[in-house]
């Protein structure tokens, strides 16, 4: 109590004083360090068709020292939230969503501030959220455009006659259905935009007429991509929009097509993916994906995996070796090439534990409560893999999490411009060696 007191008085002071001049700096500097930081973020569960979501107050959270071991477990409040103190970025969280699952997700070198919003999908509740569910008739459509491939919010549809259901979190913020017509054939394709207002329910079948793609700014433009690669999975190209990605690709070849005059915010993303042996270390899956933001003059290029791309390989392998050595400490500086967070995913079956750490440092081994201990040692075979992501942005990590607790609060917004640049590498263990 005497503390407290002092510390109320030397407060009230320096603010009687803080007219004084050039001490007034000087004295904002003292009262912030009598202030301790603090860290905060707040547990929901969400449904998975719309946006409802209540808060979870079954989350936990491991408070960890510098090095590693346990310095406090807190349990989240009545709304699901948290507000502790946090001294400084030399201090690492552990946080668990659901205690019934084993799925844990680590940040090292967390900095004060504002964490975010978690949320847990759930599909229990669904029932919360306001849907309609439409017929159309898509025979018309069909007729017109035959050498076209019918895509509604993302799915192709095959049927003459279709249905398809759209959710929210009230009855008066619906999103737009997305419909597309790709060609196969080298035509243009096409796409639209339903709103749900303007259709009945499942009592009415409504005929959709050819006409909702006429005019220019229902016209795609397709764009070039110079790779041709056996280890390409996949090329998706969508319009970023604050109803999710819409008008999301569909082509059997990676071809991208983008509605520039419908949406201004298009995306493309690609993925290539490597399988190899290790005497040592096993199976192993290379896997690599980028996105970029593209508009109507992008050159698109694509990093190429028909070669062997050993620098990435054999760091990561290192690092693992190392890890197994009891030597922590670690920097990938020189192959992150504007990447800024190191993940590395421990995990089997139904067991996975996500650690996030900045890109060059000391990877900490965090002390876990026994319990979860316990539950880790049933698993016989622990798979491993580390990656590399980011968004060639300024800022580290610290950034990337500021960003990410940013978006996490908003709503009905699309992504920021700050996760358009996106690069991943990745190198996992899928199999034992022989």
């Amino acid at each position: 109590m005497k503390t407290c007191l002092s510390i109320i008085i030397l407060l009230s002071l320096l603010i009687l004083n803080g007219c004084d001049g050039d001490e007034n700096g000087m004295n904002r500097a003292v009262v912030a360090e009598l202030i301790p930081s603090r860290l905060t973020a707040e547990f929901v569960k969400t449904a998975v068709s719309c946006g409802y979501e209540q808060a979870n107050t079954d989350a936990v959270i491991i408070e960890h020292a510098a090095d590693g071991s346990m310095a406090q477990i807190h349990h989240v409040d009545g709304q699901g939230k948290i507000d502790i103190v946090w001294p400084d970025n030399q201090r690492h969280l552990t946080v668990i969503e659901d205690p019934n699952q084993l799925e844990l997700q680590s940040h090292l070198y967390l900095a004060a501030g504002d964490f975010g919003k978690f949320r847990l999908y759930q599909y229990s509740l669904d029932e919360f959220c306001h849907c309609r569910s439409m017929r159309f008739d898509l025979s018309q459509i069909k007729q017109d455009y035959p050498n076209h491939v019918i895509t509604i919010a993302g799915s192709e549809s095959g049927a003459d006659v279709v249905e398809h259901t759209v959710c929210g979190t009230r009855d008066t913020d619906l999103p737009m259905l997305d419909i597309t017509l790709f060609s196969e054939s080298g035509d243009p394709s096409f796409a639209a935009l339903l709103n749900p207002y303007h259709y009945g329910a499942l009592t009415q079948t409504t005929v959709l007429p050819s006409t909702i793609f006429e005019g220019e700014t229902q016209q795609g433009v397709e764009l070039d991509i110079p790779l041709k690669s056996e280890f390409l999975q996949y090329v998706r190209s969508y319009a970023n929009t604050i109803y999710g990605p819409l008008q999301l690709s569909h082509f059997e070849q990676p071809r991208v097509v983008i509605f520039p005059l419908l949406h201004v915010d298009n995306r493309v993303r690609m993925a290539i993916a490597k399988i190899h042996d290790d005497d040592v270390w096993g199976r192993l899956l290379q896997y690599q994906v980028q996105e970029l933001s593209v508009d109507v003059n992008s050159s698109i290029e694509l990093d190429d995996f028909s070669y062997d791309n050993t620098i990435f390989t054999e760091a990561i392998l290192a690092f693992w070796q190392q890890l197994d050595n009891g030597v922590n400490e670690y920097d990938f500086k020189s192959i992150a090439n504007g990447r800024n967070v190191l993940q590395v995913t421990r995990g089997a079956n139904d067991y996975f534990w996500h650690i996030y750490a900045p890109v060059t440092g000391t990877f900490v081994e965090l002390t876990l409560h026994e319990s979860i201990n316990n539950q880790i040692r049933l698993y016989p075979f622990v798979s491993l893999s580390s990656a590399i992501f980011g968004h060639q942005q300024e800022g580290g990590i610290d950034e990337y999490r500021r960003q990410l607790a940013l978006e996490s609060r908003l709503v009905h917004a699309k992504r920021s411009e700050y996760f358009a640049p996106y690069r991943l590498e990745q190198l996992s263990i899928i199999g034992a060696a022989n």
